[in-house]
């Protein structure tokens, strides 16, 4: 019967997808709704490839594919199309002839829970529980950290100056005065150029010479976070009062205002590619924007108080918010799913940050601990204790090796696995 060999196929995929054995085609007790998702298990699956893995296990044969034929087409679409929800006016992808199913490879995460590849010095699944503070400098509270893209400097905004570190040497290399206290700090894709929010304007500086290049204005009651685009040339703002404005740094004036939100705007991330820019806000709510023309392609909501921080994943694939409820989720980007909930932390999430694999959320709270996750299974596997004060913000170095925590307390702390 051809549906057996459907069942067996499926739960083959299912196995390389999740890393967990099927269960029996055979056994009598298991109903569909008794089936665990792959996607519960694995981020990375789309709705589409769940929708064909889940179709093809069903118990009774009359509701799964009732051909390998049917079931090919299923996955073909599932795989090699990628979802057009956030962007249904793009131009339709050409798709590749049909592949035989045998033939079909699925991508699993580059660090699955289940390899036994040792990472020595990498902050990944395998040594998340052996990280460890290993060091520890500054003495004002701090506002804002950023770390630039290359890895070398970390930003320290504190009261009305930011201090640029050697990150290897922990020393300063360069100290900026700004026209008042940092809200929020991001340095330009080629780390050139570094941006600080302040009060009611925007404040750049060359990085290499500590240069002041322009001085952005006119930006209503308080702009409360900024963040470049991969392109250097586009700053995303999060303003008082609830909108995000795209500015061109060139000509210096605003290029479009996004109108969604009904509280203040707190964080920003873009995606990769700079086509998705996400906000959290105190609403309560994160929204997706497709930047080209300002589309609000999906509000997020589950949270039951302000949304402090977001993080999207390297890959673009996952949002992390965090906020005041005490709690951090993450959604799907490409429906706006809702994947999982990460448990009580004990106090608001002020800051995020994800692993350079995306396998480990870093996520840092108001009582001045951080905390990891496994992004797959949702469990924390570390509590970093150290800070006495809330976490302002949280970087991991390009190469995994290092996280950067800042604090209120004053310090700026390096954790990292232990030897």
């Amino acid at each position: 019967d051809a549906r057996t060999d459907v069942y067996a196929v499926g739960a083959t995929l299912c196995a390389l997808l999740t890393g967990q054995a099927p269960p029996e085609a055979l056994r009598p007790a298991i109903r569909s709704d008794e089936l665990v998702s792959p996607r519960e298990l694995n981020l990375e699956v789309t709705p589409g490839l769940k929708a064909a893995v889940l179709r093809a296990m069903q118990t009774a044969p009359d509701d799964r594919f009732q051909t390998v034929t049917e079931f090919r087409k299923a996955l073909h679409d599932s795989l090699l199309v990628r979802s057009s929800a956030l962007d249904k006016d793009a131009e339709p992808a050409r798709l590749p002839e049909p592949i035989p199913v045998d033939q079909v490879h699925i991508r699993q995460r580059a660090v699955p829970a289940s390899s036994s590849v040792p990472l020595v010095g990498t902050i990944v699944l395998q040594n998340a529980r052996r990280v460890v503070q290993l060091a520890c400098w500054g003495r004002d509270p701090i506002d804002q950290i950023a770390l630039s893209p290359d890895g070398a400097l970390l930003a320290v905004a504190a009261g009305a100056r930011i201090d640029l570190y050697d990150v290897h040497t922990q020393q300063s290399v360069r100290r900026i005065e700004t026209r008042g206290r940092t809200a929020s700090l991001g340095f330009s894709a080629d780390s050139g150029t570094l941006a600080a929010a302040l009060q009611s304007s925007v404040q750049l500086w060359r990085v290499h010479d500590g240069q002041e290049i322009a001085v952005l204005h006119d930006l209503g009651i308080g702009v409360e976070s900024v963040i470049f685009a991969p392109n250097r040339d586009t700053l995303a703002l999060g303003v008082r009062d609830h909108s995000v404005r795209i500015w061109s740094i060139r000509e210096r004036q605003m290029m479009a205002e996004f109108l969604g939100h009904s509280g203040i705007v707190a964080g920003l991330a873009f995606s990769p590619d700079g086509a998705i820019l996400a906000s959290g806000s105190y609403d309560g709510s994160a929204c997706l924007w497709r930047v080209r023309d300002g589309a609000l392609l999906g509000t997020l909501r589950g949270h039951d108080d302000w949304v402090l921080a977001l993080v999207l994943s390297p890959d673009g694939a996952i949002l992390a918010t965090g906020s005041r409820d005490r709690t951090a989720r993450l959604w799907s980007v490409d429906d706006g799913e809702g994947l999982r909930t990460l448990g009580d932390h004990g106090a608001a999430i002020r800051s995020l940050a994800f692993s350079p694999d995306g396998s480990v959320l870093a996520s840092g709270a108001w009582d001045g601990t951080v905390s990891l996750w496994r992004v797959l299974g949702g469990e924390r596997l570390a509590v970093l204790a150290g800070h006495e004060a809330v976490v302002q913000g949280l970087a991991f170095l390009p190469d995994g090796t290092r996280l950067i925590s800042g604090s209120r307390d004053g310090t700026v702390r390096l954790w990292g696995p232990s030897r």
